[in-house]
């Protein structure tokens, strides 16, 4: 009876966290920056489910921001990017977000569309580097 009970104990005195650590969104960045994007996916997907409950507002941003930039469908991508724009205004990754969809905008033909979230965009983040990288990439 008492080597079941530290069996037992053992078993309980394992922390979670050593079975099977989360994965990082660094670690997705990388996956993302060296193209490995099938990877990055299934290592964001992990995340989602172990870190993301217990995850910072910063790093809730940046996992919106990955899910949005690793989507294949455009539309669902557009639901990331207005959930960063709405929910965390002036966020790391907001006005990245406004660009996009402003991307998306041009993309569907829909320019006033695209014109309303460059002035946003505009309006919102004077400072923001994305302005004067991409605005001329929009064409609008």
């Amino acid at each position: 009876m008492t080597r079941r009970l530290w069996a037992l104990a053992l078993v309980w005195a394992v922390p979670l966290g050593a079975q099977s650590a989360p994965a990082s969104l660094a670690r997705v960045d990388s996956l993302v920056a060296t193209g490995l994007t099938e990877e990055a996916r299934t290592e964001l997907s992990a995340w989602w489910g172990k870190a993301a409950p217990r995850a910072d507002r910063d790093d809730l941003q940046r996992g919106i921001w990955l899910r949005a930039l690793l989507t294949v469908d455009p539309t669902q991508a557009a639901v990331d990017y207005q959930r960063l724009v709405v929910e965390y205004p002036g966020g790391a990754w907001s006005d990245r977000a406004l660009l996009r969809l402003a991307q998306i905008a041009v993309a569907r033909r829909d320019t006033v569309k695209a014109r309303t979230q460059v002035r946003a965009l505009l309006r919102d983040y004077p400072a923001s580097p994305v302005r004067a990288e991409e605005i001329g990439r929009a064409h609008v």
